[in-house]
């Protein structure tokens, strides 16, 4: 009973924020690739043994999707570091190429997650501004337990790998980090897996 009535609590506040009709209309379409990505990462993901203890917890997306600028800089940071990997397979795009990227993301817009960009239909979407002012009044503390992700579309790089950044929280402690981080998502015999991990050295 007392589950029930958090959860009703967590549903009324995050349609309370939802995104309005306009901005909607405003952000872009999820390609039938970014949106395939998109679910064998999370399925994957949410399912390794790192969650095995949050198995109870909902899952909720931050709306806002991170820029896909945040998942070529920590590729751009491993590749200049002094001790990188060898492996043929890890460096997927030269120096010039991570250029050309960065140039043209650079005055990427806005893209908002919609619930039907995934197949998981029991995730719940909330706004930064709304996570924020959940911590700022504490008001996490009286929510149901909840993964708290804030994820980039897909950069996609060719037909068989893309870098997809992420972040993911126990909103219980106010997301409270579990992981930060960048990873090369490669595609083998139809599916999407993690190929490889790439750190920043910072974390924001």
């Amino acid at each position: 009973m007392k589950n029930s009535i958090f959860m009703g609590m967590l549903f009324v506040f995050i349609c309370c924020f939802s995104t309005n009709t306009i901005r909607q209309k405003q952000s872009e379409h999820l390609s039938k690739k970014e949106k395939e990505i998109i679910n064998h990462f999370l399925n994957s993901e949410l399912n390794s043994e790192r969650y095995k203890s949050y198995s109870n917890f909902g899952i909720t997306i931050i709306e806002e999707a991170l820029k896909s600028q945040e998942s070529i800089n920590p590729y751009e940071y491993a590749h200049n570091y002094p001790y990188k990997s060898e492996e043929e397979d890890y460096w997927i795009l030269n120096r010039n190429q991570v250029e050309k990227i960065k140039s043209k993301f650079k005055d990427e817009k806005q893209f908002y997650w919609k619930k039907e960009n995934f197949d998981n239909k029991s995730i719940h979407l909330l706004k930064y501004d709304s996570l924020r002012q959940i911590i700022r009044t504490n008001k996490y503390i009286d929510l149901p337990s909840q993964l708290i992700i804030y994820l980039s579309k897909p950069l996609i790089l060719n037909k068989n790998n893309a870098l997809l950044s992420y972040d993911i929280g126990n909103g219980k402690l106010g997301f409270s980090p579990i992981i930060h981080i960048t990873i090369l998502m490669k595609k083998e015999k139809g599916k999407w897996y993690k190929s490889a991990n790439f750190e920043d050295g910072t974390y924001n």
